[in-house]
């Protein structure tokens, strides 16, 4: 990925199996806004998506349209597979897009939508799942969705994952019913005042829903693009590059503050349940718990070696603790064995367990002391 700054251009070269990355020029206490690109996995038929960047297209208008998207997978030579329809609920049905990649166009006119805090069907018409890159801005500050009561197709308006009120910030009332997409069907969870049943709904980065609400409700969401040092770890994809180069011996502090489950049920964090010493600290080093706990590793992506997934290869993944990679507490601080760039996770089941039951975030400040 290229971004020209002003006089300067910067060259990502290690993207290569990254879902999501973010950047940000900074000078002194100055800095820019937060620029980035989300890679979606899209199974074969209906998903539920939502794009939580704001275009950048200089010869495109208006942003955030299937247009403008269509102009952005042509600069970066991305293909659409033909009959790929993009639908957006107009409050009675769907508006629907079908692309046709002889014209290429989306059709009929490829107006509809792709806003953060909205929500979108697209539908893969083939037989294999298909990665599509999203990019723009991060919208600093305070954002608002407004909620009307009834059916709101919605999402989060920053790319941040968590539970909906926990860790999202929206608050709910008595009824509220959240409808999370299966890839056929709805599986409800409903807001009845005390608490959610069966539980509270938990929303992946790029995941539309659907907010049945009550009544009117305003949703608010803030990020601070210039708070030095903040970094978030999202669960689901498991590993995040922090862009941070560190050398060996550097003192790492990650002050962290969020939760997340590592098997679909139960929270775990510093903002979490932490369960009894004697069944096993989920957060904290103990040996009983390396399934839920936040790791850091240094050096090449974990996950993810050139089109190889080297997630269950002992060889390429230390086991010990302290070779190469740390478990985290609440409050972390660990001394680098060599250089490299610094990644944070969730280990969810070491090397032999499956990734897709992570849900949640976890945010905290990044300090690098060198000896």
């Amino acid at each position: 990925m290229d971004s020209t700054y002003g006089n300067g251009t910067f060259t990502d070269t290690n993207i290569d199996g990254v879902t999501n990355r973010f950047y940000q020029a900074r000078s002194g206490a100055a800095c820019s806004q937060v620029i980035g690109f989300i890679n979606m996995t899209l199974p074969p038929g209906t998903n539920l998506i939502a794009n939580p960047l704001y275009q950048i297209n200089d010869h495109q208008y208006p942003q955030n349209t299937a247009n403008g998207w269509l102009v952005f997978l042509n600069d970066n030579s991305y293909s659409l597979p033909d009959q790929s329809l993009i639908m957006n609920w107009n409050g009675l049905g769907f508006n629907v897009e079908t692309f046709n990649p002889q014209l290429p166009a989306w059709l009929p006119d490829g107006d509809n939508t792709l806003l953060p805090g909205g929500a979108e069907f697209f539908v893969n018409p083939t037989a294999n799942a298909i990665t599509m890159p999203f990019a723009g801005l991060i919208a600093p500050g305070v954002s608002t969705k407004e909620i009307s009561p009834g059916i709101n197709f919605v999402s989060s308006m920053i790319p941040q994952a968590g539970r909906i009120h926990s860790d999202l910030g929206y608050n709910p009332n008595t009824g509220d019913k959240v409808l999370l997409w299966t890839g056929h069907s709805y599986s409800t969870n409903t807001y009845t005042g005390g608490g959610w049943t069966p539980s509270e709904p938990s929303i992946s980065v790029g995941e539309g829903f659907v907010l049945v609400a009550s009544q009117s409700n305003s949703w608010a969401e803030n990020f601070s693009a210039c708070q030095s040092g903040l970094f978030v770890v999202t669960a689901n994809p498991l590993w995040t590059d922090t862009g941070i180069h560190v050398n060996s011996n550097d003192m790492v502090s990650f002050a962290a503050t969020g939760s997340w489950t590592g098997d679909g049920s139960t929270w775990v964090g510093p903002g979490g349940l932490t369960l009894p010493e004697t069944a096993g600290d989920l957060f904290l080093t103990n040996t009983l718990a390396k399934q839920f706990s936040l790791i850091a590793f240094v050096g090449p992506n974990p996950y993810y070696s050139g089109n190889t997934n080297e997630w269950g290869n002992g060889s390429y993944f230390p086991r010990r603790a302290g070779e190469g990679y740390w478990e985290l507490g609440a409050t972390s601080q660990f001394t680098t064995d060599r250089g490299g760039e610094l990644w944070f996770g969730f280990n969810d089941d070491a090397v032999d367990g499956p990734i897709s039951d992570n849900y949640g975030t976890v945010a905290g400040q990044i300090q690098i002391t060198g000896p």
